[in-house]
C-alpha cells in the first residue's frame, strides 16, 4: 500500500547550536553525491486545498552525519554557523548536491517546512537529528505547520551517486466537518462558526528524524490547542469531502502520533466558537483512531445535534476505512459510545457510567474485535464483583482504562486464592480513583487471599489503594498511595514480573505491615526472573522490615532515587533487604541509588 503523510503537526523555525564533527575534503578522494528530493503528496486526492497541500513547505534543511551520527556542520545545508544555507523547494521538489569522501559512510536527514511556520512550535535540531513539538505554541487549525521528512542511513560513498529521496509527512491529520444541512440550520438560527479549539491526548512530543520513529511515551494528560480561525480559502469557508459527501470545514489539526503502520486511539474533543469567542458547542470524542500517513475525519451534525457522528480513517491512495461512532444514553443516564466498523464490529467502547450493572457489562465485554474499553465513573462507591479469576475485555482487547473521576470504586473478589482481575493480553489503566478491595465471601488470612491481585499489565495514576496490592505482570504506579491496615505488604511483586516502575508514591502500613516485597512463593522456578524495580520520590511509613524486601531466588535489580525511609521502623538506613531464607541470592540483588542488607546479619 502506498502511504503518504497527512497531518502537519509540524514545522517551524529551527534552533541550532553546535559542536560537530566537521570533515575536511580534498583531492581525488572527493566525489559528487546528489539527491533528488520530492514530496509524497496526498492531499489533492482527497479534495483538500490550501497550505496543507504541501506547496508551502519550501524551506528544506539537509543535515549530514558521519556513521556515528555526529553532525558534519560544514557541509550540511542548515543555514547557520557558516554552513551552506537551506535549500529552496519548488513544485514540491529540489535537488541537493554534496562533495563527499570516498570510502566514508554517511547518514542524512531531510526536513522541509513552511518558512513562515509558527515560531518554536516544532523545532528541528540538526545536532541530535530530532524534532521537538511544543504543543503550548500551537493553536488549532494552524496550517503553517505542514512539514515533510526523510532519512537516508548507512550510505557508503564508492563513487558518484545520484539518488531519489521521497519526503513524507510524519504526522496524522484530524479534520472536523459539519454537514451542509447542519451548517445551513445553524446559519438560519443566527449562528456563524468562526473558530474552533481542540483538546487531545496520547500524542508524542519528539520525533527522531534519523530513524523516523517517535521517542518517549505518549502524553496521557490533556493538551489544549487554543482556539483559532477555522480553515478557509481566501474568501469562503473550505469544503471537506469524505466518501463523496461535502462538509463545511470547522477544524483541522496536525498531531505527532505513533510510528508508521501503528494505529492508536486519542481523545480529540472539539469546541466550536463564534468570532467573539462565545462557545457554540462542545463535543467530546474519545477513542478516535489515528495513524501516521492517514487523516481522520469526524463529520456529521456537529453544530445542531450530538446524536451520531461518522469518523473515517482515510489512508492515502487506498479505499477509505470508515468507523461509525454511535452514542446512546439509557434511562439511568449511562452514556455508551461505540465505535463500529462498516460491517458492524465494535472495536471500541467509551462509557460514562452511573450504575453498577453497566460498569460490569462494559468492563466484561469480551467481544472478539473489541480493542479498547474506556470507562469514566459518574457515581461514587459503585461496586463490581469480579469473581475468582476474571479477565476484563476479550482476547484482542489492548487497553482498558478506568477513570475514577475522583470517585471511589469497590472491587469485590470471591473467596478464592489468587482472586484476580486483569486483561488477558492488554493493559489495565486505573486513574483518578480510590480503589477499595472487598472479599465478597470472607476469605482466610493468607496474603494471596487478602491482596487485590492484578494479572497482566497494569498502570495506576493518582490512585489511592486501601488494601494490599499484588502484581503478576509489568506495572507502573505514579502518584499513588498504598495503605494496608493489617500485617501485610502494601505492594507485592511476583517473581515472574519483569519490570515495575513506581514514582511519587506513599506506602503506609503501621499496624504490623510492611512496604514492597519481591515474592517467589507459588511461582514455578522456571517462570522466575530477576525482576527490575525503578522507584523514585517515594515515602515509606511501615512497622516491619525494610522498605523493600527481596524474597526471590533470582534476586532483583532495584534502582532508587530520593526515597524517604525515615519512618521505616526496623531499618531507616538500608532501603533493601535480602530475605534470610535467600542468602544464596544476595549477590543477585543489585541496587543503585540505595544500600542493601542481608536479613539476619
Amino acid at each position: 500500500m502506498k502511504k503518504s503523510f497527512f497531518l502537519a503537526v509540524a514545522a517551524v523555525t529551527a534552533l541550532f547550536s553546535a559542536c560537530s564533527s566537521d570533515e575536511l575534503v580534498n583531492g581525488n578522494d572527493v566525489v559528487n553525491v546528489s539527491f533528488n528530493a520530492s514530496f509524497d503528496q496526498v492531499m489533492p486526492t482527497r479534495g483538500v486545498s490550501g497550505e496543507s497541500d504541501g506547496t508551502a513547505a519550501t524551506k528544506l534543511y539537509v543535515a549530514v552525519y558521519n556513521k556515528d551520527n555526529q553532525l558534519i556542520k560544514a557541509i550540511s545545508k542548515i543555514g547557520v554557523d557558516g554552513s551552506e544555507g537551506t535549500v529552496t523547494v519548488s513544485g514540491k521538489a529540489a535537488t541537493v548536491n554534496f562533495q563527499l569522501v570516498k570510502g566514508q559512510t554517511y547518514n542524512f536527514v531531510f526536513w522541509a517546512q513552511n518558512p513562515n511556520a509558527t515560531a518554536d512550535a516544532v523545532v528541528f535540531n540538526p545536532e541530535t537529528g530530532k524534532v521537538s513539538v511544543d504543543y503550548t505554541k500551537i493553536k488549532a487549525n494552524d496550517e503553517s505547520l505542514d512539514a515533510f521528512t526523510a532519512h537516508v542511513n548507512n550510505l557508503t560513498v564508492t563513487g558518484a551517486i545520484a539518488q531519489d529521496v521521497t519526503l513524507k509527512r510524519p504526522w496524522a491529520q484530524v479534520n472536523y466537518g459539519s454537514a451542509q444541512a447542519d451548517w445551513d440550520a445553524a446559519v438560519a438560527a443566527g449562528i456563524t462558526v468562526a473558530k474552533s479549539k481542540v483538546t487531545v491526548n496520547n500524542v508524542y512530543k519528539t520525533l527522531n528524524a534519523l530513524t523516523g520513529e517517535v521517542e518517549g511515551t505518549a502524553e496521557t494528560a490533556d493538551i489544549a490547542l487554543a482556539a483559532n480561525t477555522i480553515p478557509a480559502s481566501a474568501t469562503t469557508s473550505r469544503t471537506l469531502t469524505v466518501s463523496g459527501t461535502n462538509y463545511k470545514y470547522i477544524g483541522l489539526n496536525y498531531l505527532l502520533v505513533g510510528n508508521e503502520g501503528e494505529q492508536s486511539l486519542i481523545k480529540a474533543d472539539l469546541e466550536i466558537q463564534k468570532e467573539s469567542g462565545e462557545v457554540i458547542n462542545t463535543l467530546a470524542f474519545s477513542n478516535v483512531p489515528v495513524q501516521r500517513n492517514y487523516r481522520t475525519n469526524i463529520v456529521g451534525n456537529l453544530l445542531t445535534s450530538q446524536t451520531q457522528f461518522n469518523i473515517t480513517l482515510n489512508p492515502i491512495y487506498d479505499d477509505e476505512n470508515n468507523i461509525e461512532v454511535v452514542t446512546t444514553t439509557d434511562a439511568s443516564g449511562n452514556q455508551i459510545t461505540e465505535s463500529k466498523t462498516e460491517d458492524g464490529k465494535v472495536v471500541a467502547v467509551d462509557a460514562e457510567v452511573k450504575t453498577e450493572n453497566v460498569l460490569a457489562d462494559v468492563l466484561q465485554n469480551n467481544s472478539e474485535h473489541l480493542k479498547n474499553i474506556s470507562v469514566t465513573l459518574q457515581e461514587d462507591n459503585m461496586e463490581i464483583d469480579f469473581g475468582a479469576r476474571n479477565n476484563w475485555g476479550g482476547e484482542n482487547t489492548e487497553n482498558i482504562v478506568i477513570d475514577g473521576n475522583g470517585k471511589t470504586v469497590v472491587l469485590g473478589g470471591t473467596d478464592s486464592d489468587w482472586s484476580s482481575i486483569g486483561s488477558k493480553n492488554g493493559i489495565v489503566t486505573i486513574k483518578n480513583a480510590t480503589v477499595v478491595f472487598r472479599r465478597v465471601n470472607g476469605g482466610n488470612d493468607s496474603w494471596n487471599n487478602h491482596a487485590l491481585n492484578f494479572t497482566g499489565k497494569v498502570i495506576a495514576e493518582n490512585v489511592t489503594f486501601t488494601n494490599s496490592v499484588s502484581v503478576g505482570g509489568d506495572a507502573a504506579f505514579t502518584n499513588c498511595s498504598f495503605t494496608e491496615a493489617g500485617a501485610f505488604y502494601t505492594l507485592i511483586i511476583k517473581a515472574n514480573v519483569n519490570n515495575v516502575a513506581v514514582k511519587g508514591c506513599t506506602f503506609e502500613a503501621t499496624n504490623g505491615g510492611r512496604g514492597i516485597k519481591f515474592m517467589d512463593q507459588y511461582i514455578d522456578e522456571s517462570e522466575q526472573v530477576q525482576g527490575s524495580l525503578t522507584i523514585s520520590d517515594c515515602t515509606f511509613k511501615t512497622a516491619k522490615k525494610a522498605a523493600i524486601l527481596v524474597t526471590n531466588t533470582k534476586g532483583a535489580k532495584i534502582t532508587a532515587r530520593n526515597l524517604n525511609i525515615t519512618e521505616v521502623t526496623e531499618d531507616n538506613v538500608n532501603a533493601v533487604w535480602n530475605d534470610e531464607d535467600r542468602v544464596d541470592a544476595y549477590d543477585l540483588v543489585v541496587v543503585e541509588g540505595c544500600t542493601k542488607k542481608q536479613e539476619g546479619q
